[in-house]
């Protein structure tokens, strides 16, 4: 097996478990296929509170797409009446990151080291990053995450107990966030919800949604919670409307369908297809470690410490974790290489983003969600011919 082929970073859980992960295909893993002569490099944003903002591609201008390229292009954003601008393009490069410490400010981190017979992967964690905390391979899933105190730290280890045998739950609210309502998933129920002057009903529930070919339609292809999807039926005054909502793409909107100014998120926590073991590293308070497992139905609790191997269940690879920081500062970009798994990618200036005071790198078909004092933004790196992908990496 080769590590760096099957290796990716996802979105994960930021302080609790039950928060669901968006997929984000990360560069340190997959390796990008060879650009097409008709296919163009693009950026795709749109800001995430608002339905009434469509989503804007923009078309990277580049002499040769073979070859790096200094940048100076900015990306109109009309919500903020200014620019992101685009400053470097690599077309074959590796993430490199390192984490700094912080006095007081900042998140827990470690740095995770997966070793086997000929290969090894190094990447740091940080605990409270909805898009550095997690890590996902086809041997084995790995999660950290930090907690203050001893009760924290039991109702952590109950939510990572039962997240994929919980009854799944719809979580509803007006655009503002103001107001607030959650409704079981279950097929057939209906639910009033007079302080967001609708009523809700669950048409269907798919744990593992995807499109007949053939039929062109949804089906649920097992009851394994590999990408859980709802069918709702929303009902305000004399409107209606249908819509799905995706535990994997809780931001997904369909032009055709998600008019009414109601915002729906899927509680439903996205299982593996492989078998592969789970694995939470989590911190609480003086530094203490743990080591959480689930592999074939078992799960089990353990201490851990730093620098302990763990041989990887039902593998010929182990892992530890070398680095432990209370309070550390991710700073990451990506460098050129003709390694393998190097992918195309791109780099922003932080002017307009908050919480960023480095460059902004993102590689190609990766998604990342930034801050911008209009709301929180997504960035996709894709190319001209990339379709939404509803069943793809988990």
């Amino acid at each position: 097996m080769n590590l760096h082929q099957h290796m990716g970073v996802i979105i994960g859980m930021a302080t609790s478990l039950l928060v669901t992960p968006t997929v984000a295909q990360h560069g340190g893993g997959h390796g990008a296929h060879p650009l097409m002569p008709d296919q163009k490099l693009m950026v795709e944003y749109k800001l995430m509170n608002s339905e009434n903002l469509a989503t804007k591609h923009v078309e990277i201008k580049l002499s040769n797409q073979g070859l790096p390229a200094v940048i100076s292009q900015d990306i109109e954003l009309p919500w903020l009446a200014g620019a992101l601008e685009l400053t470097n393009y690599l077309p074959l490069a590796k993430i490199d990151q390192t984490v700094v410490h912080t006095d007081g400010v900042g998140n827990p981190a470690i740095y995770l080291s997966i070793d086997g017979p000929s290969q090894s992967y190094q990447r740091w964690l940080i605990a409270g990053d909805m898009e550095r905390n997690r890590l996902v391979s086809f041997i084995g899933t790995w999660r950290f995450m930090a907690v203050g105190n001893p009760s924290a730290r039991d109702l952590l280890w109950e939510q990572f107990r039962t997240e994929y045998s919980k009854a799944p739950s719809l979580h509803i609210s007006s655009p503002d966030g103001l107001q607030r309502e959650t409704v079981s998933v279950n097929k057939g129920s209906k639910k009033q919800l007079p302080a967001l002057g609708v009523t809700i009903k669950v048409e269907a529930f798919y744990p593992h949604f995807a499109m007949d070919k053939d039929a062109t339609e949804p089906k649920n292809e097992s009851e394994k919670r590999i990408n859980p999807a709802v069918l709702v039926r929303i009902t305000a005054g004399d409107r209606q409307e249908k819509r799905w909502v995706f535990s994997k793409f809780p931001d997904y909107i369909s032009e055709a369908t998600d008019r009414l100014p109601i915002k729906i998120r899927l509680d439903c926590p996205v299982q593996a297809k492989s078998q592969a073991p789970d694995y939470v590293i989590v911190m609480s308070g003086n530094n203490r470690h743990e080591l959480w497992s689930r592999y074939m139905k078992k799960v089990e609790h353990q201490a851990l410490k730093k620098d302990e191997t763990v041989v990887i269940a039902g593998s010929n690879y182990r892992f530890h974790f070398s680095h432990a920081l209370a309070n550390g500062k991710l700073v990451e970009q990506y460098v050129s290489s003709d390694k393998s798994g190097a992918v195309p990618a791109i780099c922003f200036s932080p002017k307009l983003l908050i919480d960023l005071s480095s460059p902004l790198w993102i590689a190609l078909n990766e998604r990342r969600v930034v801050n911008t004092k209009a709301g929180p933004m997504a960035i996709t790196f894709m190319t001209s011919s990339a379709q939404p992908q509803m069943g793809g990496h988990h």
